[in-house]
């Protein structure tokens, strides 16, 4: 219901259902797909430093979609895996907001989650693949699929649908576009890092 109050505000939004994380100086979107483990990507990206800007719905401002932070905390599945890195159930304990039965949101510190309203230009779309006993790697992957994706998980459609393509197919044209394959997340953590700091 907050976001559609907000929205009623502020009506050229566009809301992607995905997670966003400034990793040096690299936005970098990661739509949302079934059982990816991104909310958990992404907590393990928190726990390394990163600034989240999202960790379920990602606002894209304007006609070059730049990333806009809508100011919600990342919410896990709770319990954890036991099978997650230990770095990450100690991280989670500490930072961890209101919580009830099956979840918990994170209390990030300041510095590391983006205040609503605050921008960055997405540099980076990585479509993620959770495949058992995969080794993380990373590849370039096609705008037609990137794009597919985009158009399926934007959850906003007041604008007309011409211009919600045009902005996303623009978005899909103009930055590089990975797909992630992935057991562990702490490794796929560690990889991001490397490629985009």
């Amino acid at each position: 219901a907050a976001l559609y109050w907000y929205l009623h505000d502020h009506p050229s939004l566009l809301c992607l259902h995905g997670a966003a994380v400034l990793i040096g100086t690299t936005l970098v979107c990661f739509p949302a797909r079934d059982f990816a483990g991104k909310s958990t990507l992404v907590a393990m990206l928190a726990q390394l430093g990163h600034k989240v800007f999202a960790d379920d719905v990602l606002g894209l401002s304007g006609r070059h979609c730049t990333g806009y932070a809508l100011g919600f905390s990342p919410r896990l599945r709770t319990p954890l895996p036991e099978q997650l890195p230990e770095a990450l159930h100690r991280y989670v304990a500490d930072v961890h907001g209101p919580r009830g039965p099956g979840w918990t949101y994170l209390s990030l510190p300041a510095s590391q989650q983006a205040k609503l309203a605050e921008k960055h230009d997405v540099g980076a779309v990585v479509m993620l693949e959770r495949v058992s006993g995969e080794t993380a790697r990373m590849a370039q992957t096609k705008q037609a699929t990137v794009l597919q994706n985009l158009i399926a998980e934007n959850i906003i459609r007041q604008l007309p649908m011409l211009e919600i393509f045009n902005r996303l197919e623009r978005l899909s044209r103009r930055v590089p576009r990975y797909l992630l394959r992935y057991d562990d997340p702490l490794i796929a953590a560690n990889l991001l890092t490397e490629q985009f700091s």
